[in-house]
């Protein structure tokens, strides 16, 4: 069953034009999808036939910059739990997570969330660099 594909539209954006590193947990589909002039992270709750919710695109704020890219591992989405890396405009990078079992709309709470499990990976992050 098809989940998304280049006749379909990036939400907020045009036609989708690539996909990367589609990754499932229970029911759900996780992947990158580039669309003219920029790229995304979506989630489709409940596969295909599902609805499919953007979490973040290239050019949203985040961490008091913007997001630069996004890039999805193998392995980074399990138990409806999904990591991601993000590498920022101001030249920061990092790696956060968001838990996906039941994506809120609209998905400003999710980026909310996202904002604050980034928040603690940059914090340990400066703490380590520290010693």
């Amino acid at each position: 069953m098809k989940i998304v594909d280049t006749t379909d539209t990036a939400p907020g954006h045009g036609d989708f034009t690539n996909f990367n590193n589609p990754l499932v947990s229970e029911s759900n589909v996780a992947f990158t999808g580039s669309y003219t002039g920029g790229s995304g992270l979506y989630v489709e709750i409940g596969g295909a036939g599902g609805t499919l919710t953007p979490l973040l695109n290239t050019g949203d704020a985040l961490f008091g910059s913007t997001v630069s890219s996004i890039f999805l591992g193998s392995l980074g989405y399990d138990n409806n739990t999904l990591a991601f890396q993000y590498p920022l405009a101001n030249g920061h990078s990092g790696i956060a997570i968001t838990y996906l079992s039941a994506v809120p709309e609209p998905t400003s709470f999710a980026l909310a969330a996202l904002g604050l499990v980034g928040l603690g990976v940059i914090a340990r992050r400066k703490k380590y660099c520290r010693a």
